[in-house]
């Protein structure tokens, strides 16, 4: 049976890899996809902030919306974290299908993941931060 550590261990380790592969999807110029695993990085942290926040279950709820998961831990995102995370959520949806990511290939540049990046990294510290 894993223990409550071993469950926050599990979803950092699954986090960490995402971000690798976001990393590689931007040198790559694939920025939706980059987009996408930068939201699945985020929403990783978030469910191991929620478990490590929930002393009585191991187990976030199956759901991609960081927010929502956030909204059952002691972090609490300002206005410009809750801004950039409604900016990151679509790519949960909208980098996973087809039709979706036709409409976002267009405003998805370099300079705009650039953006999205650069408050991942931040929110993305944060996170960990309160998992130490």
């Amino acid at each position: 049976m894993l223990s409550k550590d071993d469950h926050i261990s599990y979803w950092v380790s699954t986090a960490q890899h995402d971000w690798e592969r976001a990393l590689f999807m931007y040198e790559k110029k694939d920025f939706v996809f980059c987009l996408f695993c930068v939201h699945m990085c985020l929403e990783k942290l978030s469910k191991a902030l929620w478990v490590k926040e929930n002393p009585n279950n191991n187990y976030p709820p199956r759901i991609h919306d960081i927010k929502h998961l956030l909204a059952d831990t002691s972090f609490l995102p300002d206005n410009k974290e809750s801004f950039f995370i409604d900016s990151i959520q679509k790519y949960q949806i909208e980098g996973r299908y087809p039709d979706y990511k036709k409409l976002i290939f267009n405003y998805t540049t370099q300079v705009y993941t650039d953006e999205l990046l650069n408050e991942a990294k931040k929110l993305k510290q944060c996170l960990l931060g309160k998992l130490s």
